[in-house]
């Protein structure tokens, strides 16, 4: 948890950083729109870095599932995602969190991959979404859905996500 922790204060302290000086990305310098970081869990190699604003978490090209994510935001209102397993039919039920707190979707160390991931937040607060993933045999498939609510991943083909990107604007 102490580790968690040192690592959240880093992402924002580079984030809110970053936008002080001039460098943050343009989904996190619209200011209203608040900013989603996370990081993924891939087999085999466990979490990654955190990453915000539109980059890549996740692998590509190394045939290794995503087995989980973590997300934290400040955006207004916070945030809710769910997930759905390259073998399951449904979706789970969604996890939300109002802003600086963190949810966490699928199950670390079971190989048991991300086909599909949605996200939404609250519409009226000046946050919209947008987002692609990287599936297994498939490459970059871009968002479904929004702007308030989107969906990462292919739908019915339970494909494997590898990585995914997600922002705001």
């Amino acid at each position: 948890m102490r580790r968690f922790m040192s690592t959240l204060v880093a992402v924002l302290t580079l984030t809110v950083g970053g936008l002080a000086s001039g460098t943050g990305s343009a989904a996190a310098a619209t200011g209203m729109a608040g900013t989603i970081c996370y990081h993924a869990h891939v087999q085999s190699l466990g979490w990654l870095e955190w990453k915000c604003s539109g980059q890549l978490a996740g692998t590509e090209g190394m045939g290794l599932n995503l087995e989980a994510a973590r997300f934290m935001t400040t955006v207004p209102g916070g945030m809710c995602a769910r997930e759905r397993h390259a073998d399951e039919g449904e979706f789970h039920d969604y996890k939300c969190v109002g802003p600086n707190e963190s949810l966490s979707i699928g199950w670390v160390g079971k190989n048991h991959p991300i086909a599909e991931i949605q996200v939404k937040v609250g519409p009226g607060r000046g946050t919209k979404l947008t987002g692609y993933a990287h599936v297994r045999d498939r490459g970059n498939v871009g968002h479904r859905g929004g702007p308030y609510e989107i969906t990462l991943g292919l739908p019915g083909y339970g494909r494997p996500m590898e990585a995914f990107a997600l922002g705001t604007y």
